[in-house]
């Protein structure tokens, strides 16, 4: 059998972007200045002209778009056994997409005339700079929060699974799904970069996604036990048995590595006020981001660096690593007992995760450099002796599931 299907799908914007434009003013307008020097002003609140943070949207609204597609083939192999194979794939345009307008340019904090005369230069750059509200585009406001319809991303799956009807006893399904999802953000709520052409934006965000699950292997099976004796009284006892049993293997989800330097931030590295913000740099391969050992996750772990200044916030892909894989298995074994015509009373025993395999979900994943130009690692879980000494730290499990 062939088969195949297309769909085209639209949708109504995000709620999120029409509620907040009651926030913006006239509506909503409180100002504020507060006393001392210019250079003093951020220090005693978010934003030392005005809390008056905008949101507006695009106006050029185009419906959010989802085009689907699959084709694929089912054959039987033998007379119980079927064989499936699909291609599927989605594509998703004009999304909901947030861009921060009121950032200070790229590179703002470091131009010569940025610098604050009352400061003595620094030998840190960014640190002798004015205040970012002193440097954003429309003086006076803080964030300006621009909806528009520029997100985009996409699905592709390799499908298979082979499936044995239930025939003398026995059911078997076997599925397995390779599949990968990309973007250039997970989330509507996922700011990105202003000022970029669709191009720079695609080289600096398009990548694997936070919900994407490369492997999906599964095996179900049930089978039942034939009637092995002709005495009713033993045959309560023995007969139709019914085992069953899942097993699951999933690739871990994305995740991105962060880093945290004393004293540094992104007006030190990119110029700006964090949109965008540096990435963790590589200077080798660190590992998958997944191993056994709770407390070291990726192999080498040195590999990782700090960002310098002048960061254009492109150092790495936003995921590159992933968090450890779902390994389970459940089963079942159950019997039926006829207590009268029409009637039955069944015994059943269900053991989840049964091998009691402990799922590792979430890792700590942020790395504390020692400074901007010394890359040594302070919070490794290890030290140079293989002793555990930091058992919270960089690369460790930080959530299992139940």
């Amino acid at each position: 059998i062939l088969r195949g299907g297309f769909g085209i799908f639209y949708d109504r914007p995000q709620g999120n972007t029409v509620f907040d434009l009651v926030a913006n003013g006239p509506g909503v307008l409180n100002s504020r200045v507060d006393w001392g020097r210019l250079q003093d002003l951020t220090t005693v609140g978010s934003d030392p002209f005005t809390t008056l943070s905008l949101n507006p949207i695009a106006y050029d609204f185009k419906p959010p778009r989802v085009d689907q597609w699959n084709i694929g083939v089912q054959h039987k192999l033998v007379e119980e056994v079927i064989l499936d194979v699909a291609y599927v794939g989605s594509r998703s345009t004009d999304q909901m997409r947030q861009v921060q307008i009121n950032a200070p340019p790229i590179g703002a904090t470091f131009l010569p005339q940025n610098q604050d005369p009352t400061l003595l230069p620094s030998a840190v750059p960014g640190n002798s700079a004015l205040p970012n509200d002193l440097l954003r585009p429309y003086p006076g406001y803080g964030n300006i929060r621009m909806w528009d319809y520029s997100g985009y991303g996409d699905y592709k799956a390799l499908q298979t699974s082979v499936n044995r009807r239930f025939d003398r006893g026995l059911m078997l399904s076997g599925f397995w799904v390779w599949s990968k999802a990309q973007g250039i953000n997970s989330t509507d709520q996922s700011p990105g970069v202003p000022n970029l052409s669709k191009e720079e934006t695609k080289r600096l965000d398009y990548s694997l996604v936070d919900y994407d699950r490369t492997h999906n292997f599964t095996v179900n099976a049930i089978y039942q036990t034939p009637i092995a004796t002709s005495s009713r009284a033993l045959g309560l006892l023995v007969n139709e048995w019914q085992l069953s049993g899942i097993y699951r293997w999933t690739s871990g989800r994305p995740y991105t590595v962060n880093f945290s330097i004393p004293g540094i931030g992104a007006r030190n590295l990119t110029g700006t006020d964090g949109n965008p913000n540096a990435r963790i740099a590589l200077t080798c391969d660190p590992g998958r981001g997944w191993s056994g050992d709770p407390y070291k996750q990726f192999a080498h772990p040195e590999c990782f660096a700090p960002p310098q200044p002048g960061s254009k916030g492109d150092e790495t892909p936003r995921f590159f690593a992933r968090e450890p894989p779902l390994n389970n298995v459940d089963l079942s074994i159950a019997k039926n007992f006829s207590i009268a015509q029409g009637a039955k009373f069944e015994i059943r025993l269900d053991i989840f995760n049964a091998l009691d395999t402990v799922q590792f979900t979430t890792v700590n994943n942020t790395v504390n450099f020692r400074s901007l130009t010394d890359p040594t690692i302070t919070n490794l879980p290890y030290d140079a002796q293989g002793n555990l000494v930091q058992r919270n730290g960089f690369g460790t499990i930080s959530g299992v599931a139940p």
